[in-house]
């Protein structure tokens, strides 16, 4: 199922504190809209709804998968491609729409789910790993798809020079590549490891020969 109002009201209902009485539509419509800004052309609905595919997937392995698809719908919800706090940002966007109406662990726990998206380091508890791997599990896709989502994501930093882009880009993608796994699930390690490395090895050998390092 993709990012339809009819699922996030359901899901709404799942996760609401008893007594919460606010309506969901208004949230799931500031989120499409955002979602929808003329800048994105990665982190955009397409994107929301590829992990949400990939949730389904999984939800029966995570130990809390209301969590993992709030954290989800949220988790790029602000994105400005000049900032380097867009998580964050996303958690605090969350706590200000809902974290009142739902219950205080469950209010934690997506706050926290969403800043792991940042890829800062090896996530800890299970839902944390299964929230990064289906953020990165696109990386999976074929090759074809794989790419145009590299030149999306390259169309969101057009402010930045291709050797400055590069540069960081490579970087990340040789921080990926350097872990144990690529994935930190068996799930998702079965699913997509081999694709995703393969992906990225090609994609960073176009890049070589294009002088960038």
């Amino acid at each position: 199922m993709s990012m339809t109002s009819k699922r996030f009201m359901t899901l709404w209902d799942r996760c609401r504190a008893d007594g919460a009485r606010t309506a969901p539509l208004p949230v799931y419509e500031e989120l499409l809209r955002r979602y929808e800004e003329p800048h994105r052309y990665y982190h955009t609905p397409n994107h929301i709804n590829h992990c949400l595919r990939q949730l389904d997937l999984a939800a029966n392995l995570m130990d809390d998968a209301n969590a993992v698809e709030m954290g989800l719908w949220f988790h790029d919800a602000i994105y400005d491609p000049r900032a380097s706090d867009n998580e964050r940002e996303s958690a605090e966007l969350f706590t200000r729409l809902l974290g009142g109406l739902v219950k205080p662990a469950f209010r934690r726990s997506v706050y926290d789910l969403i800043l792991v998206t940042a890829h800062p380091e090896q996530p800890k508890r299970l839902d944390e790993q299964f929230m990064v791997d289906i953020d990165l599990s696109s990386f999976a896709l074929p090759w074809e798809d794989f790419k145009r989502d590299s030149d999306a994501v390259r169309e969101e930093y057009a402010h930045l020079p291709d050797k400055r882009f590069f540069t960081n880009h490579l970087a990340f993608l040789r921080a990926l590549m350097g872990r144990p796994t690529f994935f930190f699930t068996d799930f998702f390690r079965a699913r997509c490891e081999t694709a995703a490395r393969e992906n990225v090895t090609r994609y960073m050998a176009g890049a070589r020969a294009q002088g960038y390092v």
